[in-house]
């Protein structure tokens, strides 16, 4: 369209802001916010960016603060959030700098350009994209609609897209890394922000073999999103969203296929199965003369509970409990002041549900439900042991191989982050597997586990100290929904023989050093 010079504005990258004698934005600061807010098709975040200009404008008493706030999101330099380690992550609120409709308009188009012009096929592209529960009201930003914003974004490019959406409307990140594989999928979105603070949102971004994009794949999307062509959106997408939402009454106006999500999820379980990871000791229930370990498990107000509770079926294990009061999806995850399994008091409430309920053993998922925190109360003296991502490591590690490996036909391998403990890599030594350490980060974990499997390995576990666990026979990527399971498994054995996991940890220290 043809704007007056009224309206007429050069973009955020092309107009540094500055700071008049008073304190407040210049002119030109003021026609790059105002230029994104005409680029931005979402009517809360445009609006707000329109008042608050209008607010630093005026020269009341207001308008130093409005213009402090506009320069916090509008900078003076142009920047603008960067493209970096598998994806972008950064607050929900308007701006270069944060996640709002125009970012994930702009990313996406970015990246299917990128895709198109890099991907070796003569078959149609396909993307997977899945979302969990987060929300800004306040700016009418969420999960679900940037996901739907990039749905739209691929099929405008002229890919086709399934946007995974199971019976609760959300999915847990491990099967978007599934999916890319399992569909022959180009490229998998993950609108997350994982473990990190409730107004925070993200864009993880999986490459065709299931791993997080990694180096030169995240400096050829980065170059691709900014490039004027798909900095600028390429239709109307809000007014697509709107005409669907008058045409159904579905929470993703008929963009998502849950029928495709629930397929998909029954084959990622199957896959769980058949690989041998389920090792049968549920068969030690039948016996007598010992009591089984009790499980509390908590979703930490994320996406985790239904597909935890799958996961125990798929390994024939008794029901976990529950802890109630962060077992539905909130994004506003009210019972923790940061929604991560590692940060001191994260577990209060699973401990103190544990107590009442005579749980052994606390499992619990992040919100997007691709990490486990394990913790255990002991039955003489009630103490609580919270292990370390490297202790769960280590014994997820050992078992897998004394269960699992030992009777493979290929030499196996295990993967660890250089900042982890370097015990994993002495237990291969003495046992016989082969191990390796990599950068620090899943992108470097899962790359190097496939380079393995393609040298003749089976690479049986990955790990870093962060407590994320990864089983490249179904995923190259970090995996809660299985690692939670496993443990059980692994407790079900040390508990019919008489210790529990803090004496089989310390045994391991005493073997192996």
């Amino acid at each position: 369209c043809t704007l007056s010079r009224e309206s007429s504005i050069l973009s955020p990258r092309q107009e540094a802001m500055t700071m008049d004698g008073h304190g407040r934005v210049s002119r030109g600061g003021i026609e790059g916010a105002l230029q994104w807010a005409h680029l931005d098709p979402n009517e809360q975040t445009s609006s707000y960016v329109r008042s608050l200009a209008k607010r630093a404008q005026e020269g009341d008493t207001d308008a130093e603060a409005a213009s402090v706030e506009l320069e916090g999101l509008f900078p003076r330099d142009g920047s603008r959030i960067a493209f970096g380690t598998a994806g972008l992550r950064s607050s929900m609120a308007p701006g270069p700098l944060k996640m709002n409709d125009l970012v994930i308009i702009q990313t996406a188009q970015g990246l299917a350009r990128y895709c198109q012009g890099n991907c070796e096929t003569s078959k149609k592209l396909l993307a997977v994209v899945g979302f969990d529960h987060r929300c800004r009201p306040q700016f009418g930003l969420s999960s679900r609609r940037f996901a739907m914003l990039t749905k739209l974004v691929f099929l405008e490019a002229g890919m086709d897209c399934i946007l995974l959406d199971s019976s609760m409307g959300y999915v847990h990140t491990p099967l978007v890394s599934y999916a890319t594989i399992e569909l022959g999928a180009a490229v998998g979105v993950m609108v997350t922000a994982s473990h990190n603070p409730k107004d925070d949102n993200g864009f993880k971004v999986y490459w065709s073999d299931g791993v997080q994009i990694r180096p030169p794949l995240d400096s050829g999307i980065a170059s691709s999103i900014v490039k004027d062509d798909n900095l600028t959106p390429w239709t109307d997408y809000d007014s697509l969203l709107r005409k669907r939402e008058e045409e159904s009454s579905d929470l993703c106006f008929c963009l998502s296929d849950p029928v495709t999500t629930m397929k998909l999820a029954e084959r990622y379980f199957q896959c769980i199965r058949s690989c041998g990871l389920v090792t049968g000791q549920a068969r030690l229930l039948r016996e007598d003369g010992w009591l089984p370990p009790s499980f509390a498990y908590t979703a930490m107000h994320g996406v985790g509970y239904q597909w935890s509770i799958k996961s125990f079926e798929t390994f024939g294990l008794d029901p976990f409990k529950s802890v109630p009061s962060q077992e539905s999806p909130d994004p506003t995850f009210p019972t923790v002041s940061f929604p991560n399994p590692e940060e001191k008091g994260a577990l209060d409430d699973a401990m103190e549900f544990s107590e009442n309920n005579n749980c052994d053993i606390v499992l619990a998922n992040d919100p997007d439900a691709d990490r486990l925190a394990v913790a255990e109360r002991d039955r003489v003296d009630g103490s609580w042991t919270v292990f370390s991502g490297d202790q769960i490591g280590t014994m997820l590690g050992h078992w897998l191989f004394m269960e699992v490996g030992k009777q493979s036909e290929k030499p196996i391998a295990m993967v660890a982050s250089t900042v982890s403990s370097a015990m994993l890599s002495t237990i291969g030594k003495r046992e016989g597997f082969h191990f390796e350490d990599t950068l620090t980060g899943f992108k470097w974990i899962g790359s190097c586990a496939l380079t393995l499997n393609s040298h003749g390995y089976r690479t049986l576990f990955g790990y870093e100290e962060a407590i994320g666990f990864s089983y490249p026979d179904i995923i190259p990527d970090k995996d809660g929904v299985s690692s939670l399971s496993i443990m059980a498994e692994l407790a079900y054995a040390v508990y019919h023989d008489g210790k529990n996991l803090k004496a089989h940890m310390q045994e391991l220290y005493t073997k192996y050093g």
